[in-house]
């Protein structure tokens, strides 16, 4: 059985189903060698309507995921904000903690941020606490039922 291919361009927004009513939005950003990178957004809506004041979510700007759910439905476009890809970085970069790489000099004290590109810098201390590396759940690359879990339970941290 073959699987449909998403189509996916940047800037396109996507309805994730949220328990209990309601979804989160993720801003699809780009497609390279770590997967598909998702931009997540504030909070979530009551519908699925656009809203004007989108804006990128305050504690991790994006994630590494798959598109299967785009491409089957659960996670559906519901419009399209070229204009917010000016909030995330070009290439989105994935982290690595020094603790997992304790022999690699490329390997800062505080971690590492890597692009699709290999381009590897190390982080400063303002850095490392600024990036989704300072959480203890950061994952370089989640499946996207740990995206829409991740999405519940930082909705709970924003509430506190």
């Amino acid at each position: 059985m073959r699987t449909r291919r998403a189509k996916l361009r940047p800037g396109m927004v996507f309805a994730v189903p949220r328990p209990g009513g309601g979804v989160y939005l993720l801003l699809y950003l780009a497609s390279n060698r770590f997967g598909e990178a998702f931009g997540l957004t504030a909070g979530w809506n009551s519908d699925t309507v656009l809203p004007a004041n989108l804006r990128p979510h305050p504690r991790q700007s994006h994630v590494y995921t798959g598109s299967e759910f785009v491409a089957c439905g659960r996670w559906r476009h519901v419009g399209d904000r070229p204009d917010l890809l000016a909030g995330y970085p070009a290439e989105p970069e994935i982290y690595h903690h020094k603790a997992d790489n304790p022999d690699d000099p490329a390997i800062g004290p505080f971690g590492a941020a890597e692009t699709a590109g290999e381009r590897l810098r190390t982080l400063s201390e303002a850095e490392f606490r600024a990036s989704p590396l300072a959480r203890a759940d950061y994952r370089q690359i989640m499946l996207e039922e740990q995206v829409e879990e991740a999405l519940r339970r930082w909705e709970g941290e924003t509430r506190s």
